[in-house]
């Protein structure tokens, strides 16, 4: 055995030499690449040169919360909800204050629907031209037109009644209604782009901030009235707005970044998914649904019950506390389990609500315990109905157009959701 080893090595050798020098005269097959390599050479972005999202960028699919980007969100979030008030708090107040200067009611229902009407007609128009204009830019000019026209609202009860009240106090509106529409697009945009793995939880936050703005507002903008009077709060908040402007400018770093417009064409493709479409309905019936009651909930729970103006205010806060509490929830569960089942299930849910909080008189007779609990289940229902349906089309759009960069395909989702938002 000790005789016969080094023959049998000698003759392994030989085979391992023979196989070596097979393999190094035979031709190489073509090195095969991983699938994510074949993904990256197979996409041609419409974004060329630098990220405009440097330095607040994260990793890809995962999401970053480094500080900074942390920190450029709070501001974001505090800004949504300053936004958000804008339109909501001079409800108490400006109304009457309107029919001072000699406006009827048609009159000053115009002039409150110039703000959402303008956000209606141009957020798509952003969304679309958002690359060449940029995230920045349009955060912060979005920001300047808001707080300018807010402060300038406050100006108002200094001009002449009449027409020339009119005329200002819309164009005013529009220019705040423009103002959001840019700002709301610019952070929509920017939102799925630092954390694409995780759409549904930070849209969630950034709605529970929407909806907040919407609920503090009247109350705010009532206790300033009557501290400060019809100025007090146009200027103070307004300027709070533009105080935004610097941390904001400071945190998002732009580059040289020479972007091009989407095409049309993809706009029209994605216009004609069936899906899409479908689900853009379905953020107009949920916006639709929160404010359906504004004009009616009022007088039936005064008729019904005898319910005063307190009361009536806690009864009416029910569904938008129970959206705004489980908002993010569900964006996270979106995010982790799929969104079009939560969508389903939320839709039947406050279908359900909306049968019980009359109620419907093949059900039972009125009962105060049941309408506060179809309440509740409204909000319950409309929180998966919406929130998980923006991460759902930003992925239709990634699945029917995977050539196109993301940051574009999220201009063209955000404004078209900003749309349907102030539609509902």
């Amino acid at each position: 055995m000790e005789k016969q080893l080094p023959a049998s090595l000698s003759r392994q050798h030989s085979v391992n030499a023979l196989m070596i020098e097979r393999e190094a005269t035979s031709p190489r097959p073509p090195q095969q690449q991983s699938p994510a390599a074949d993904e990256e050479e197979e996409k041609t972005p419409l974004l060329q040169g630098k990220s405009d999202l440097e330095g607040v960028s994260t990793k890809k699919g995962t999401g970053r919360w480094n500080l900074r980007t942390l920190t450029l969100l709070v501001v974001l979030w505090i800004a949504c909800i300053l936004i958000s008030s804008c339109y909501s708090m001079i409800a108490p107040f400006f109304p009457h204050e309107a029919q001072k200067k000699g406006c009827s009611l048609l009159v000053v229902g115009v002039i409150l629907s110039a703000s959402p009407f303008c956000v209606f007609t141009t957020s798509p128009i952003f969304g679309y031209l958002l690359p060449k204009l940029g995230i920045r830019f349009s955060m912060i000019f979005g920001f300047l037109l808001v707080g300018v026209a807010f402060i300038l609202l406050g100006f108002l009860q200094d001009l002449p009644d009449g027409w020339l009240f009119i005329v200002a106090a819309t164009v005013l509106r529009m220019t705040e209604g423009i103002g959001s529409s840019l700002a709301f697009t610019g952070m929509y945009t920017l939102l799925p782009v630092l954390f694409p793995s995780r759409v549904g939880l930070v849209m969630g936050v950034f709605e529970v901030g929407s909806g907040l703005g919407f609920a503090v507002g009247p109350p705010i903008g009532g206790l300033l009235y009557t501290v400060g009077g019809f100025m007090l709060p146009f200027v103070s908040v307004g300027a709070t707005v533009l105080l935004i402007i610097p941390p904001t400018f400071l945190l998002y770093k732009k580059t040289s970044c020479q972007p091009k417009v989407i095409s049309f064409g993809v706009i029209r493709r994605l216009s004609g998914n069936f899906v899409f479409v479908l689900l853009l309905i379905s953020q107009v019936i949920c916006l639709t649904a929160l404010g359906f009651l504004n004009p009616t909930f009022q007088p039936f729970l005064h008729k019904q019950f005898g319910l005063d103006e307190l009361q009536v205010g806690l009864v009416f806060i029910c569904a938008p506390a129970m959206y705004m509490i489980l908002a993010a929830i569900f964006g996270a569960l979106a995010d982790k389990f799929g969104p079009r089942g939560f969508i389903v299930s939320g839709f039947l849910i406050s279908g359900v609500s909306f049968f019980l909080i009359g109620p419907a008189t093949f059900i039972t007779t009125p009962r105060l315990w049941l309408t506060i609990v179809a309440s509740l289940l409204m909000g319950v229902g409309l929180a998966p109905a919406f929130i998980p349906s923006y991460s759902d089309l930003l992925k239709i759009a990634k699945t029917q157009h995977p050539e196109v960069n993301t940051e574009v395909l999220t201009g063209v989702v955000s404004g078209l959701t900003s749309a349907t938002l102030s539609l509902g």
